[in-house]
């Protein structure tokens, strides 16, 4: 008995509406790759909202913190998902632990990836604004004349930002004191006529010692 339309299509929908669910969580919570995948996948800026898709999986990393460490690092040096950097990035900023190992990876990165694919490479300066230190600095200074002015600018921006953080304000020239341009004016008419007086009293005194010599 051949099926009819409106079955066959209820049938393709629902085939679709399967195909199309969000994929099952991770279940093995200490696979740091697995859960970096899903959040990669299904939002890779939600952080560890409750309220958001891959929240439960983003506090997941947070908690495990420098446990989750060296399998992030070696993951992020050999990944090409832009969305899989971001989140290790994030991971890295926010949680706590020992910093040494995920920088390095990070400076690997970027060394890496900012010539011929930047966009690898974004996620991890924008994170060194509040993680780098003096080493990223000096890895970023290599790109500031990178062909890419948008990512140049990102460069200078993560530059100028772990300097003011890792250095403090530059020092403050001292200015001179503000001068009145009218009392300057006042003091050279003061000295004109200074001149004239004393011109003057040159003159009286040459005068009067003539006259003197005449009486003489």
């Amino acid at each position: 008995m051949p099926i009819k339309f409106p079955i066959l299509l209820a049938l393709l929908m629902s085939s679709g509406l399967c195909l199309a669910a969000d994929a099952p969580l991770p279940e093995d919570t200490t696979d740091y790759v697995a859960l970096v995948d899903y959040c990669a996948d299904h939002n890779p800026t939600c952080g560890a909202s409750a309220e958001s898709n891959a929240g439960k999986e983003w506090q997941a990393l947070l908690d495990a913190g420098e446990r989750a460490y060296p399998a992030l690092a070696d993951e992020l040096v050999k990944t090409g998902d832009a969305e899989v950097v971001s989140v290790i990035s994030q991971i890295f900023t926010q949680s706590s632990g020992d910093k040494t190992l995920p920088l390095q990876a990070m400076r690997t990165c970027v060394e890496l990836n900012a010539r011929e694919t930047p966009a690898l490479a974004l996620p991890v300066i924008r994170a060194w604004v509040t993680l780098g230190g003096a080493a990223e600095m000096e890895c970023l200074w290599q790109f500031r004349d990178h062909p890419d002015k948008d990512f140049s600018r990102q460069v200078d921006t993560a530059i100028n930002a772990i300097s003011l953080r890792v250095y403090g304000p530059p020092p403050q020239v001292p200015r001179p004191p503000a001068v009145d341009d009218r009392s300057l004016g006042d003091k050279a008419v003061l000295w004109a006529w200074m001149a004239m007086a004393v011109l003057v009293t040159v003159r009286i005194g040459l005068v009067v010692y003539q006259r003197m010599r005449r009486r003489s």
